[in-house]
């Protein structure tokens, strides 16, 4: 049985679809009882920005004894206008060290859902392992320069699917990926992976065959 809307859900709704919000990582060190925790905040805005409430999308409680952690980075935000489904995708980094022995770290696309306006979310779902571009996630230009090639996340809303597109390098090249969900974030796909020649075949000015030219493997 469906039950029909009411006003207030339409109201709901709106409500809903018009707060802002924002996201980020934490590390957090309780100096009062020594609790250590690292997490993904959301903050919360129904009245324009004037005033915040705050809510954790997940929050991983340090154990003092352990090298282990798990840290959040580069969150994006997404509301649904349709319906006010909020998503925080973010890059996830994980490092298994219980010891202190030394741990690989893992990365991966992460995203959470909340159906009730950042109150409350579901289950993190992960999108996709990730493979840094490059060797310990910066460009060497030369002495004392360098740029830092980031993984995280962006997410778009198109033709009634959810998107997510982030820099990759398990191809062995620093390309875009780009997944897709088609049931609100519960499950992914890859949908496709840009190339500098797929790139370069659609412009054609001399910049881009000169590139095309550069990297024959491609």
């Amino acid at each position: 049985m469906t039950r029909k809307p009411s006003p207030s859900d339409a109201t709901r709704v709106v409500a809903s679809r018009d707060n802002v919000y924002a996201a980020w990582d934490d590390f957090v060190f309780d100096t009062s009882n020594g609790e250590a925790f690292q997490g993904l905040p959301v903050a919360r805005s129904t009245d324009r920005g004037r005033t915040w409430s705050l809510t954790y999308a997940d929050k991983i409680v340090s154990d003092p004894n352990s090298c282990s952690f798990t840290q959040y980075i580069g969150a994006q935000p997404l509301v649904d206008p349709a319906n006010g489904t909020l998503y925080v995708a973010s890059e996830k980094i994980v490092v298994d060290d219980p010891t202190c022995e030394g741990g690989s770290a893992d990365f991966s696309e992460v995203i959470f859902k909340s159906t009730d306006g950042g109150k409350t979310f579901g289950p993190g779902v992960t999108i996709s392992p990730v493979t840094s571009a490059t060797p310990g996630g910066a460009l060497d230009l030369g002495s004392g320069r360098l740029i830092r090639t980031i993984d995280f996340p962006v997410l778009a809303l198109h033709n009634g699917k959810l998107w997510a597109a982030w820099n990759d390098g398990r191809s062995g090249r620093s390309h875009i990926l780009l997944a897709s969900s088609g049931n609100g974030g519960g499950t992914w796909s890859v949908a496709a992976v840009t190339s500098l020649r797929t790139w370069a075949s659609t412009c054609s000015r001399p910049p881009c065959r000169r590139a095309e030219k550069e990297e024959p493997g491609e």
